[in-house]
């Protein structure tokens, strides 16, 4: 009846008619009150269901001081973005993630050691390469020793990954370390990618070594079908294909481009 509000908008959502309204209601409100509405404000954007609100409704959780709440929307709210491609903006979510789950160990959300992991490869697909290597050796410093045997596979090899491609190490040592204990543990996506990363970044710079790169090729396309992972099922054969032209076997690398393409 004030005019104080604008039209609602076809979300059903509406705005303060002036900014300096909204600064000046805010300016007003006890510490107290403003927790409890950033509570309510995330408990109904999450009851409200339909867009995608875990960005906000994390915000909302933060601001209240809620670690519990905020961890799992957080994590929702990092996949989310990389759906979208949005990868800087899930990389900032992946390690706010990290550090909820540090300091509430018995939360809930993605283990600790995975949390590192989607954060490095968020960093690297947003182009910030030297941070994900930052994050890859702190990661491996810490969960090298993990009891799982895929963990401490999986932080070796992003570890690895980051040196050969960002520093004058070629991380060699790190990915023999990692197929090794991959092997420890059922077949499983990283174990295939890992294998294909090994042909693409720690072989294919080598000269004359198109066997052993066929071989490993063979071995993450083996893995990949073991484990279910139809994402790098054509990534393999595409690699295959392209392996096996260089060694000049023209019509088996075409199957191979016609199997990748019916995948």
């Amino acid at each position: 009846g004030a005019r104080l509000l604008g039209e609602g908008r076809p979300d059903g959502t509406v705005r303060l008619r002036h900014a300096l309204l909204g600064e000046a209601v805010a300016g007003g409100l006890l510490p107290g009150e403003r927790v409890a509405l950033h509570e309510r404000t995330a408990r109904a954007l999450a009851a409200a269901g339909g867009e995608k609100r875990a960005a906000d409704i994390a915000g909302h959780w933060k601001a209240a001081n809620r670690p519990a709440e905020e961890l799992p929307a957080r994590v929702e709210a990092a996949a989310e973005a990389e759906c979208v491609f949005g990868y800087a903006e899930a990389a900032g979510h992946w390690l706010r993630a990290i550090e909820l789950r540090q300091c509430r160990p018995g939360a809930g959300g993605d283990d600790l050691p995975g949390l590192y992991l989607r954060a490095v490869d968020a960093l690297s697909w947003s182009g910030a390469g030297e941070q994900a290597g930052v994050l890859a050796e702190e990661a491996c410093r810490r969960f090298a020793g993990h009891a799982d045997p895929a963990v401490a596979a999986a932080v070796r090899h992003r570890a690895a990954c980051c040196r050969a491609i960002g520093t004058a190490d070629p991380g060699t040592g790190l990915i023999d370390e990692a197929l090794r204990l991959y092997e420890q543990a059922p077949p499983s996506a990283r174990h295939a990618e890992a294998w294909l990363d090994y042909s693409d970044i720690f072989l294919r710079s080598a000269q004359g070594r198109l066997d052993d790169i066929h071989s490993a090729l063979r071995r993450a396309l083996e893995l990949a079908s073991e484990a279910g992972a139809a994402a790098l099922i054509p990534r393999a054969l595409a690699s295959l294909a392209a392996n096996t032209f260089r060694r000049g076997q023209v019509g088996e690398a075409q199957g191979f481009l016609q199997r990748a393409r019916a995948r």
